[in-house]
């Protein structure tokens, strides 16, 4: 029996290294053997991340070759990522989560 891969996945988790201006985004992603094209932070001010800002750390172009390599991605384990964010307005809330495309 030939059974479908599950599909990878991307799980925000929790800011760490908070500070007046910066602040550490982390996520996890699990590429459970599949062919990820993209992954990137998302963040911005609104909670729904209307107009936020996007931050690509893995891409593949057209061709498939990588580009915006910023983390290795590969496997069936889950990968933590992490990126620091800076240039933050003091006493601002910001909004973030991390995406996984294949």
């Amino acid at each position: 029996m030939i059974e479908p891969a599950s599909p990878s996945t991307a799980t925000t988790v929790n800011a760490s290294s908070v500070l007046t201006t910066s602040a550490t985004l982390n996520g996890t992603v699990d590429p459970n053997l599949q062919s990820i094209t993209e992954v990137r932070f998302l963040y911005g001010t609104a909670s729904n991340l209307s107009g936020g800002t996007t931050k690509i750390l893995y891409e593949l172009d057209d061709t498939g070759a990588e580009t915006n390599v910023k983390v290795t991605l590969s496997g069936a384990n889950p990968i933590d990522l992490a990126w620091t964010l800076t240039g933050l307005t003091n006493g601002t809330v910001y909004y973030f989560r991390i995406e996984a495309l294949y």
